[in-house]
């Protein structure tokens, strides 16, 4: 017993040291940190005073720097990095609405476009851009301003860009257009002409679909579409073939060209399968369901391998093509294998067997009547020599016919058993060979009704041979098949 309570004594020693350790750690971190966050309230002001000063002291020695206080260089460099990602994303954002204006002919939405872009984000592959949207342009309208502003874009490329790229198409241009600059400064059309940017509020809409109209208060046009709008909220709206609707809402400020980009959902493609009750469909090897279909599958725009697949029938393939918003319509007509066909042969061979196993037990029972008699007199020890004989022959016969009845009975179960196995393994593979193709539209449904060959191959499958066999021993038929 004592030396129980010595041990408890010196094992709880330990443990007492263990809480002052952490009692004397958390006083000490609390002073530490008290110290550092009074050291963070008054750091901020005493640099704000010795940075007045020092500003004071050089203001008055005239040397102030009339730079911004903080170099770029001291910057945060991940701060400068977003920055430049986002004016980089705004930049490439433009200059793909811009890239839609020209491919459509609106050469002027273009080249503002392009001048938005080149404001973020200045390299020479958007000046010779929008030197070609202003060039195109001025053959349009004439108008002196857009010659200039061409001109001095196309030098801005052959100034930056020493050799290669679009050089020599830039000197080509130049040439075409500095004979008409110098014909209309001759004739005192151009003046002192300098083009000058008006800042007008607008707004641009753009969307990544082909095809696609926007619409902003009463004005509605193929994207990129920009109008110029009053300051405030505006309701925006795009539509486009094979795509869901889609509204937003545009703030414009006043001064400032705003791009938005409006996403756009795709319509699924509708696919309705015909065919007889029960068949799987699958696409692209998932299983969708069961005819009858309860609504049309969805999918997605593209290529599609449709397979139509039931026990005992050929499988029916097909390759469709759909667009955004597409209505399809396949109809299959499923072919009975030959397995199929076999086994109704067999199970329709076991119905004759069973029949013929039926006929001669009755000849059996028949015959055992007529033996009746002569076992009666047999128990009572009374029959003749010829009796007997003529008694020996009946009961070989209905011995002979029981026996082909019960041969012919189990026989007539083997070929049920086989009957059954062909019907019920009959569930041929899909083949991915001599595919059909089928492409539809939005406005009419496509059918297919022809149905797929299969292809010839030296697989056994569906080779099945019933051979009757007739021996003295046997009676009944040989099945050959592969399952």
């Amino acid at each position: 017993m004592t030396l129980s309570t010595t041990m408890s004594r010196r094992a709880g020693l330990p443990l007492v040291w263990v809480l002052v350790f952490i009692l004397v750690f958390v006083l000490v971190w609390s002073l530490c940190i008290g110290t550092a966050t009074a050291w963070a309230q008054t750091a901020p002001n005493a640099a704000a005073g010795t940075a007045a000063d020092g500003a004071a002291d050089a203001a008055a020695d005239g040397t102030a720097n009339a730079g911004p206080a903080t170099p770029l260089a001291q910057a945060d460099p991940d701060s400068r990095q977003r920055r430049g990602s986002e004016r980089r994303a705004e930049a490439e954002r433009f200059f793909r609405a811009a890239e839609q204006a020209y491919n459509s002919g609106q050469y002027s939405v273009a080249a503002e476009l392009f001048e938005e872009a080149y404001g973020l984000l200045p390299l020479p592959a958007i000046a010779f851009s929008m030197a070609q949207a202003y060039r195109l342009q001025y053959f349009i309208d004439r108008k002196p301003g857009n010659l200039v502003r061409a001109i001095d874009l196309y030098r801005t490329y052959i100034g930056e860009v020493d050799k290669g790229g679009r050089r020599d198409d830039a000197t080509a241009n130049l040439s075409q257009l500095e004979p008409i600059r110098l014909r209309l400064e001759a004739a005192g059309q151009l003046g002192d002409i300098r083009r000058r940017l008006q800042r007008r509020t607008q707004l641009m809409v753009t969307a990544q679909v082909e095809g696609a109209y926007a619409t902003v208060g009463d004005v509605s046009g193929e994207v990129p579409l920009v109008v110029e709008v009053e300051p405030g909220n505006h309701q925006v709206e795009v539509t486009a073939e094979g795509y869901f609707p889609a509204a937003e809402t545009a703030v414009a400020v006043k001064g400032q060209f705003i791009a938005i980009e409006v996403e756009m959902q795709a319509k699924p493609s509708e696919l309705t399968v015909r065919s007889e009750g029960g068949a799987r469909i699958a696409v692209n090897g998932r299983p969708l369901g069961r005819t009858p279909l309860a609504q049309p599958l969805e999918l997605s725009a593209g290529k599609h391998f449709v397979t139509v697949s039931k026990r005992g029938r050929n499988p029916w393939s097909t390759e469709i093509t759909s667009d955004n918003g597409e209505v399809l319509v396949l109809e299959a007509k499923l072919a009975v294998t030959t397995r199929r066909r076999a086994s109704y042969w067999v199970l329709a061979g076991a119905g004759v067997t069973l029949s013929a196993a039926a006929a001669f037990g009755a000849l059996a029972w028949d015959t055992d009547r007529d033996m009746a008699p002569y076992e009666e007199r047999l128990r009572d020890e009374s029959l003749y020599a010829d009796e007997y004989q003529r008694y020996q022959r009946l009961r070989d016969r209905r011995d002979t016919r029981l026996r082909l009845g019960y041969g012919l009975a189990g026989g007539s179960a083997a070929i049920a058993l086989i009957g059954g196995l062909l019907y019920w393994f009959d569930n041929p593979p899909v083949s991915g060979q001599n595919r059909a193709s089928v492409s539809g539209n939005a406005d009419a449904a496509s059918s297919v009704s022809e149905q797929v060959p299969r292809a010839r191959s030296s697989s056994p499958y569906g080779a099945t041979r019933i051979t009757p066999v007739i021996d003295r021993q046997v009676t009944g038929f040989a099945v050959t098949a592969c399952f």
